[in-house]
């Protein structure tokens, strides 16, 4: 297994994100070189009595399975993330250097930071640009996911008909899907994105374009069908307060202009209104805009502006893996 994060020229992607609840697919088409998209869907993934991890697994397979066959998967280029929290993620700042020289400090840098033997991990690392105000030095993204997990991930899809493109990572699949795109709003200044989730909150911070920060901890209790739990909340509260904290430390003279709410959670109606009361920023939901083509049975194809609810922003960023 590799985690390809480079590109390829390829009309067709989908992209799959493996949620607590369910699971989401997107599905994009480039039609003079820009995405179009063509079919979203989801599909429900039942929590196994006790947290057993078998029927865990067999639930995602029969998923996946009902989802290869709307799709028709077998025939489409598959970009996926891994299910779960289990992917570990740091963004490390490292001396400007010759790539073999890189390929080393790396693995030493991995080492020092990453609190599991990367004997067991599938490792990779992506030179994600230079410091800016410091151009001796450049942010280094470090990745490493259980290689059992990966291996059991890929036999699961192999079983449906699916072959993977690539593993993605949900952190590039964000930044890609609200800065990757012509206007989008990441393009300038800086702004964070808050991936809610019920069990894993994903914080990504990106300034001018660039991804320098990313960070992820539990997720906000009983945001998925309703306004949050506040007192149960506090742990969630503590941490999003103590990234923004450690953000306005690398920042310095600059401040995060805006917030962008994706995931599963960030449809709560006004949710986006506590956070902005909260955090005293500009808090916005991240609706995606995006051309489509969605097949009617009776019409076929038609063309119009497809608005894509923010629980989409992830599957959909992962089938923007093709996009130059």
């Amino acid at each position: 297994m590799a985690f390809k994060l480079f590109r390829k020229k390829i009309e067709y992607w989908v992209g799959i994100e493996t949620g607590v609840e369910n699971i989401y697919a997107v599905e994009i088409k480039y039609q003079e070189g820009q995405p179009v998209l063509v079919n979203y869907n989801e599909e429900p993934l039942p929590s196994p009595e006790g947290g057993n991890s078998e029927k865990k697994w067999e639930h995602l397979s029969a998923a996946l399975a009902s989802l290869t066959k709307r799709f028709n998967l077998h025939e489409k280029e598959v970009i996926a993330a891994l299910p779960g929290a289990e992917v570990i993620e740091r963004i490390v700042q490292m001396p400007v250097m010759p790539a073999r020289e890189l390929n080393e400090a790396v693995r030493w840098e991995a080492e020092q930071s990453i609190p599991v033997p990367l004997e067991d991990m599938e490792f990779r690392h992506l030179v994600l640009g230079p410091v800016p105000g410091n151009g001796k030095l450049q942010n280094v993204l470090l990745i490493a996911a259980p290689s059992s997990l990966v291996r059991r991930f890929h036999a699961t899809c192999q079983e449906v008909g699916i072959t993977l493109r690539a593993l993605d990572l949900p952190t590039l699949a964000l930044w890609r899907v609200f800065c990757g795109l012509p206007g989008s709003p990441g393009e300038q200044g800086q702004i964070i994105i808050l991936h809610l989730d019920p069990e894993i909150t994903r914080l990504v911070a990106v300034s001018e374009g660039t991804l320098f920060f990313t960070r992820t901890w539990s997720g906000l209790p009983g945001s998925v069908s309703g306004m949050p739990d506040l007192d149960l909340a506090l742990p969630f509260w503590t941490e999003l307060r103590r990234s923004l904290e450690f953000l306005r430390s690398q920042l310095r003279s600059a401040t995060a202009r805006k917030v962008i709410l994706s995931g599963s959670c960030a449809s709560v109606p006004d949710l986006h209104a506590l956070f902005s009361r909260t955090l005293e920023l500009e808090v916005e939901a991240g609706l995606l805009r995006l051309k489509s083509q969605i097949s009617n049975d009776q019409t076929g194809p038609r063309e119009e502006e497809a608005e894509l609810n923010p629980r989409w922003a992830l599957a959909a960023g992962l089938a923007l893996w093709g996009y130059k």
